[in-house]
């Protein structure tokens, strides 16, 4: 997790919006499953990565994969900077409106898999 997050507003909310669609389709504890930052054991990654496949961004849905294969996971503050130079791709309404549709089809696609398996109610 991002901490003290320095990010714009409209990216936080995104952030939270996408975490509590993932906390509340599968009832899983973390706070922050999109950081990018890891610290991941080689046979976890091996045995996660090949059936990562229906989020674009892969660090969620690693986390909730993970959690349902019964992998302790830990969360642990790291620093955040806001962005000194460049442009985010999310600058764009457009293609953050696609994005946020993808990922929430996505995330319907990855439930309905977890329930096929049973993994879900």
């Amino acid at each position: 997790m991002k901490s003290p997050r320095r990010d714009p507003v409209h990216r936080i909310a995104l952030s939270r919006g996408f975490n509590l669609l993932l906390r509340t389709l599968f009832t899983v504890p973390y706070r922050d499953m999109d950081t990018g930052f890891r610290l991941i054991r080689r046979e976890v990654a091996n045995a996660i990565i090949p059936h990562v496949k229906q989020l674009s961004t892969f660090t969620a849905e690693f986390v909730v994969r993970a959690h349902y294969e019964g992998y302790r996971i830990t969360a642990v503050p790291v620093a955040h900077y806001a962005r000194k130079t460049g442009r985010t791709i999310f600058s764009s309404g457009l293609f953050l409106c696609r994005f946020c549709i993808y990922q929430f089809r996505g995330a319907l696609r990855m439930r309905r898999e977890f329930r096929r398996k049973g993994l879900l109610p």
